[in-house]
């Protein structure tokens, strides 16, 4: 309900009063990613003037989706009017805390095309979530800045800061962890044999699984509780397309949900995967060409913002549990399930 009457007081917006806004937003983000920046490399630790424009998902498999270099993100097409519709190969998914060095020594297994011929190694899955928690790490300094700007102007957001400021704690754990090379468990490796039009590599957050079972508990304001996160890699090559699922040894409270998971047939699992996405990120792309089922509201309903339920603090947990129930089957379109058409 929440979703439908946001929705439906953006569109009464007129075209100028959303160019108005937009250009607030705007101001405010790119205020907040100058003040984000860091002195110094997050892997290295040596002082930078500038820093590395990295891709999350890597060049080569955006490169395979893309329509003459450009690309609609879940950010671009949501109702955040900050974004436009599409962008370009520069600006899609990416974060500036790492130098150049780092970027090209430190990626250079996940990043190259040809190891996804074989099935993938610890050492990739390090590096993927590598590149991952980054990405995280990354995107909580900004709301730092922008959540602290708002406290400023006299907004209530102490819930929300104190909540960044954990998960910033708590990336910084995991990039350690990762950079070590130590083990990661996949639950699933997926090969199948043609290119979709769609493309994601993050970190999800579950809150449940297919049952009201808490894998996490996002509003439990804990130093000790650690949150625990399910790796997902959607990458579509020039013939076929590599799906990746894995978590960090040793996070016991994703046991049901991957031997669940295990059970479903292949259109099963392609469905719970493309659903986990768009319910619980904007971090994904698509070719233009399929913006198209956007405006289909099974899917639109369930696009998360960070404006909207996952990342509001003051819905009880209950009520996201219902929201963020997992199917294996549904009406929600599948990116997964599509061939994409050459353009």
């Amino acid at each position: 309900m929440k979703k439908e009457l946001l929705r439906e007081s953006m569109e009464r917006i007129s075209l100028n009063k959303q160019i108005e806004v937009r250009k607030i937003i705007s101001s405010i983000e790119k205020d907040a990613r100058s003040k984000s920046k860091p002195k110094k490399c997050i892997l290295c630790g040596e002082e930078q003037t500038s820093f590395c424009n990295s891709h999350t998902i890597p060049e080569f498999v955006l490169k395979t989706i893309g329509r003459d270099g450009y690309f609609c993100t879940g950010a671009s097409l949501s109702i955040n009017v900050s974004n436009k519709e599409t962008v370009g190969l520069k600006n899609t998914i990416t974060f500036n805390i790492i130098c150049d060095k780092c970027d090209n020594e430190l990626f250079q297994k996940y990043e190259n095309p040809d190891e996804y011929d074989n099935r993938i190694n610890n050492e990739i899955l390090s590096e993927i979530a590598l590149k991952n928690y980054l990405r995280t790490y990354s995107k909580r300094l900004i709301e730092k800045e922008i959540y602290t700007f708002l406290s400023k102007e006299g907004n209530i957001v102490d819930t929300k800061l104190v909540a960044i400021d954990l998960d910033i704690n708590e990336a910084i754990q995991h990039i350690e962890y990762a950079k070590k090379k130590k083990l990661f468990y996949k639950i699933d490796e997926i090969d199948l044999d043609y290119r979709v039009p769609f493309a994601y590599q993050g970190e999800i957050y579950l809150t449940n699984g297919f049952d009201d079972k808490i894998i996490n508990d996002i509003y439990l304001m804990d130093k000790k509780y650690k949150m625990q996160g399910l790796h997902i890699c959607v990458f579509p090559l020039e013939t076929k397309t590599k799906i990746i699922l894995f978590i960090k040894d040793g996070d016991q409270r994703y046991r049901d949900f991957y031997k669940y998971y295990r059970k479903l047939s292949l259109e099963e699992k392609l469905y719970v995967i493309n659903y986990m996405i768009l319910i619980y990120e904007e971090d994904w792309v698509i070719n233009p060409n399929y913006s198209f089922v956007i405006n289909d509201m099974t899917t639109k309903d369930i696009i998360a913002t960070y404006s909207e339920g996952f990342s509001d603090y003051y819905f009880s947990l209950y009520d996201t549990i219902k929201d963020y129930r997992l199917y294996s089957k549904g009406n929600v379109y599948n990116f997964l399930t599509k061939k994409m058409e050459s353009t």
